[in-house]
C-alpha cells in the first residue's frame, strides 16, 4: 500500500513533510524548499536541522508554510524560530518514550555486564 517517489516528486506532491533522521544529514536546500512550495507543513524530529537553515528561513518566511519541531529537531534554534507564528516547537524530544529509556537502560545494562564478564 506504499507508493516510493524519488524526492523532487515527492515534494511537489505532498502537503506535509515529516523528517526523522539521524545527526548531521541535510537532504533539503533551497532547490528542495523552493519545490516543496508554498502552503506547505514541515515536521522535524530529527536530531538536528535536516535541511539548509537559510533555505528553510527562506521557505519559512512565505505566507502559508508550517513548521513543527520538537527539542532535538529544532535544537540551538528555538529562540530565533520562536518569533514566528508559522513555527511550532517544544523543548519536549519526540523519540525519548518510555520503551526508548528501557531500551536504552537494557542495553547499558548488557554492556556493562559483558565489560565485567570479559574484565573478571
Amino acid at each position: 500500500g506504499y507508493l516510493y517517489l524519488g524526492l523532487p516528486e515527492l515534494l511537489q506532491t505532498c502537503e506535509i513533510i515529516s523528517l526523522h533522521l539521524p545527526k548531521n544529514t541535510s537532504i533539503l536546500n533551497e532547490r528542495e524548499f523552493e519545490t516543496f512550495g508554498k502552503g506547505k507543513i514541515l515536521i522535524n524530529t530529527s536530531l538536528g536541522f535536516t535541511f539548509d537553515k537559510a533555505a528553510f528561513t527562506k521557505w519559512i518566511k512565505v505566507p502559508g508554510n508550517f513548521a513543527i519541531f520538537d527539542g532535538d529537531g529544532i535544537g540551538s534554534h528555538q529562540l530565533e524560530f520562536e518569533a514566528y507564528s508559522n513555527v511550532i516547537s517544544t523543548q519536549l524530544v519526540s523519540g525519548w518514550t518510555k520503551e526508548a529509556k528501557e531500551r536504552l537502560s537494557r542495553k547499558v545494562l548488557s554492556n556493562l555486564k559483558d565489560f565485567v564478564n570479559t574484565a573478571g
